[in-house]
């Protein structure tokens, strides 16, 4: 619904959507790049449209926000978005709040990419701290979770005295994380592992062949 507004210029939507990002960004460690929280930006760049989306252009472009938004972040383009394609990012889950409804939780996002903001012209870059991927079953303690097991339930899950009574499959972010904001640059480097596959021939019998 937000994305559909109607702006005078594209380029106003970053001082739109200021507002709503200065109250969330508390609770996501390492704030927003290019309004993707960073703690969960694997999950964040699945986003997917409702419908054709038109590309929001710059009239004047602003050396400290690199010209154009990036083409991966919702922010580059107007129109309606898909929530459900943000519902891999819940699989942290195990109980919800009565407010959040119809929302699968057994999806997930197993990543094979470690990210980078790049600098094109220095060369400079960071690593983007996707922390929700991470697993942090060993620090939850020094973090204030507190692990649970029930004989109904042998699996362990977890709880933090400041997030009332939901409950979680594992400790997640909590805002303690610094915020890192030197490089805002739009483009994004990575670092993943590739596999070569050799196709032999049709097994007889199978597929009808």
């Amino acid at each position: 619904m937000y994305n559909r507004r109607h702006l005078a210029f594209d380029d106003d939507i970053l001082r739109a959507f200021a507002g709503v990002e200065s109250i969330l960004a508390p609770s996501f460690p390492g704030g927003f790049l290019h309004e993707l929280p960073e703690c969960f930006f694997d999950a964040a760049l699945l986003w997917q449209p409702m419908a054709p989306l038109r590309r929001r252009l710059v009239e004047n472009h602003d050396a400290s926000r690199y010209g154009d938004f990036p083409s991966w972040s919702w922010i580059a383009w107007h129109g309606g978005l898909d929530p459900v394609s943000w519902w891999q990012a819940f699989d942290y889950l195990r109980s919800r709040d009565d407010r959040i409804l119809n929302m699968s939780t057994s999806w997930t996002v197993v990543s094979s990419v470690e990210w980078f903001l790049l600098d094109e012209v220095t060369g400079q870059r960071r690593a983007v701290r996707n922390t929700h991927i991470v697993r942090h079953d060993t620090c939850h303690d020094s973090l204030g979770w507190q692990k649970h097991t029930t004989a109904e339930s042998p699996r362990p899950w977890y709880t933090h005295p400041s997030i009332g009574d939901a409950t979680f499959w594992r400790p997640i972010p909590i805002g303690q994380m610094d915020q890192i904001q030197q490089l805002r640059s739009p483009i994004l480097a990575f670092s993943t592992r590739q596999a070569f596959f050799i196709i032999d021939s049709a097994i007889p019998g199978i597929w009808g062949r």
